[in-house]
């Protein structure tokens, strides 16, 4: 067996020996309540794997905060969380956006990906890439791979446009009800992009 073969066996061993977690992608503009709630659901469907949030920040109005902001919300709620959450990832610009990628990166920070936990609106969008991941042509060599929808949207529940109208309109005492505490500490700053 040639050197580059024993690397890349090598390799694989050492990823999939790695702490078996779940991703969860989501733009969290900012993350609130109904986003750990569906961490929760999705280390509970997945038997209390847990769980890295894959932060897709975009540019746009709907995308108003920068990504250093964000990571540090991130990893501040990673830390209230630390036995739901096991590591916060803001995606980087330069990968496509494309779930197969995700794992990669997850893989190269030493955790063994297992499945993704999704809102029921993005299921059937996921699908495909699953079956990508799983299939022979793949280059992300996983034993397991499993989807799982784990959030509906609840209409009077907690979202991400309902807390970016209490950083609008001022509203400290709404933006605490819908977000974790250790986001509290970030309500002036996250004030300040809207």
């Amino acid at each position: 067996m040639n050197f580059v073969k024993l690397y890349e066996e090598f390799i694989l061993i050492e990823t999939q020996a790695g702490d078996k977690v779940v991703l969860f992608p989501g733009r969290f503009m900012p993350v609130h309540n109904g986003h750990i709630d569906a961490f929760q659901r999705a280390s509970k469907a997945f038997d209390g794997i847990k769980v890295i949030p894959i932060q897709i920040a975009k540019e746009g109005p709907k995308s108003p905060f920068p990504k250093t902001l964000l990571d540090k919300i991130g990893q501040a709620v990673a830390i209230e969380y630390k036995n739901l959450i096991a590591d916060w990832i803001v995606y980087p610009d330069n990968l496509k956006i494309f779930i197969p990628e995700m794992a990669k990166l997850v893989m190269d920070k030493g955790f063994n990906p297992v499945g993704l936990g999704c809102g029921a609106d993005r299921y059937n969008s996921y699908k495909h890439q699953i079956d990508y991941i799983l299939s022979p042509k793949s280059d992300v060599k996983v034993e397991e791979f499993t989807l799982k929808s784990v959030m509906g949207r609840e209409e009077d529940g907690p979202s991400g446009t309902k807390v970016r109208e209490s950083l609008k309109s001022g509203s400290q005492k709404d933006f605490e009800k819908l977000v974790p505490c250790s986001v509290w500490p970030f309500y002036r700053e996250l004030k300040s992009y809207i």
